[in-house]
């Protein structure tokens, strides 16, 4: 996410423009730690939908979770470290899929056979290999 992308959603919430569930979810952190359950009955929201909320607020580094599980607002300061690291957490789990299903190699590359080049004679065009 972008800072302007959390500016924007900020600015949402401040001035009470946007009305949804993920809006919900910050409003009710406002101020506390809270863990899951305790939020989802505060809510009312669906856990998957809760979850996925949360998962987005946590992107934009707007919500921290603690060790102990609860959920919170991060400070300004900490906010471009957060999604930064959440970037890098979700690459790592990308590789892991990547590596354990031998889609990528040890080394990092891609396992795959190279392309198959492809030689147009002069009485050809592009048009007819497509």
């Amino acid at each position: 996410m972008s800072k302007h992308s959390v500016d924007t959603f900020l600015e949402q919430v401040r001035t009470g423009e946007l009305k949804n569930k993920t809006q919900k979810v910050y409003v009710a952190l406002s101020g506390k730690a809270i863990n899951l359950q305790d939020l989802r009955r505060l809510t009312g929201i669906a856990h998957q939908t809760l979850t996925s909320a949360l998962s987005r607020l946590m992107d934009m580094g707007l919500v921290k979770q603690n060790d102990l599980g609860c959920f919170a607002h991060a400070e300004p300061k900490e906010r471009s470290f957060l999604r930064m690291q959440r970037e890098q957490q979700r690459y790592l789990r990308w590789l892991k899929v990547g590596r354990d299903n031998k889609w990528i190699r040890g080394d990092g590359h891609a396992n795959h056979p190279k392309p198959k080049k492809v030689v147009l004679s002069q009485q050809m065009s592009i048009l007819d290999v497509l």
